[in-house]
């Protein structure tokens, strides 16, 4: 098991605990089976970087709905603008994000429907990082420092 995969796991599960108990409601379904993995990768020629992999043994789909935040294994690929085989695999609703994997290269990018620019992430870090900080912003935003107080209690070893 990826070390950082799972970290960030337990760092959004968290977060998302966090955010339930000042309202928010969040789910994270059971993990991606070796199958469902497999059959995806069959079906679309696509192979999923292990990095992502590792993220779908812990969960296929993690949602927090008043945020609109998704990540989840994906269903389909197509083709970009540029030509290049995507597959989406997440968005931030609210802040107008959505994440995708190139085929081509394997890494992680992010759409930014507001600002009307692609980022490519170095690595699925990188990418979880990015989506961390967009649902930090969004409980700083909403929540201000309470999020930070329940966190602490919730929490205390972190």
């Amino acid at each position: 098991m990826n070390e950082e995969i799972f970290e960030w796991y337990d760092s959004f599960l968290k977060l998302c605990k966090v955010l339930e108990a000042l309202g928010c409601s969040y789910q994270f379904e059971e993990p991606a089976t070796e199958e469902e993995i497999t059959e995806f990768e069959q079906k679309t020629g696509f192979t999923l970087p292990d990095d992502y992999k590792e993220w779908l043994k812990l969960t296929k789909y993690a949602y927090m709905k008043n945020y609109d935040f998704n990540i989840y294994m994906p269903n389909e690929v197509w083709d970009s603008e540029d030509g290049y085989k995507m597959t989406q695999i997440g968005n931030i609703g609210i802040s107008t994000r959505d994440y995708f994997i190139n085929a081509e290269n394997g890494k992680p990018f992010v759409y930014d429907d507001f600002e009307q620019e692609i980022v490519e992430f170095d690595s699925f870090d990188d990418m979880f990082c990015d989506m961390y900080y967009e649902l930090e912003s969004y409980a700083d935003n909403y929540f201000h420092e309470k999020w930070l107080t329940i966190y602490d209690e919730m929490f205390p070893e972190n």
